[in-house]
């Protein structure tokens, strides 16, 4: 993925997303502390523009201007690859949320769950 590193100037932060391409991609967004902002669009620079530019005055978006340290982008070529890209970066970012293993034993057999994950009680059919 290509990188942005925002640091103090965000006078060169709006130059660096004027200079990007309007094609589709995947990106990231990583703010100082905290999850990354992970992400797909048609349009890469009017996408990054609307989340990251000065806000005249207050709006309900979301505006990650001043939380955002670093963006990383990969631009695709299809719906298709956008897809597989994403789901590639969020296995990336967090492999426990998208394992296709499950920590519960009864997906594994034909018993129940109870909502706690705990294995229901099954009583014979009488």
């Amino acid at each position: 993925m290509t990188a942005i590193e925002i640091g103090g100037g965000l006078a060169q932060l709006d130059a660096a997303i004027e200079a990007l391409p309007n094609s589709p991609a995947v990106f990231l967004l990583w703010p100082k502390e905290g999850a990354p902002y992970l992400s797909r669009t048609n349009l890469l620079r009017r996408r990054l523009l609307r989340l990251l530019k000065e806000r005249e005055r207050p709006s309900r978006l979301l505006n990650l201007r001043h939380t955002a340290c670093r963006i990383e982008f990969e631009l695709t070529g299809s719906a298709f690859e956008s897809a597989v890209m994403l789901y590639q970066q969020a296995a990336a970012i967090s492999p426990t949320r998208t394992s296709t293993s499950s920590s519960c034993a009864c997906r594994r057999t034909s018993r129940s769950c109870s909502p706690t994950g705990s294995r229901a009680a099954t009583s014979p059919l009488t």
